[in-house]
């Protein structure tokens, strides 16, 4: 599983660096602590992933999933 190492808030978004590389097709959602949310695009940085949100992150694992 993919770990958030640390995190940055703006407004209600918070974007999320994590320490592996994110996959690179095959998710629309991400899964942080049972919840489900809808990543918003992050362009030109690694390992970054922003969801609206105003949760403490840190240390959790991440899930990426595909709903349709």
């Amino acid at each position: 599983m993919i770990k958030i190492v640390d995190l940055e808030k703006i407004d209600s978004i918070s974007v999320l660096f994590l320490d592996s590389d994110l996959p690179r097709a095959g998710w629309n959602k991400v899964v942080i602590d049972g919840i489900k949310y809808a990543p918003i695009p992050v362009y030109d940085m690694e390992k970054v992933v922003a969801v609206v949100g105003d949760g403490f992150y840190c240390g959790q694992e991440v899930e990426f999933l595909y709903e349709v």
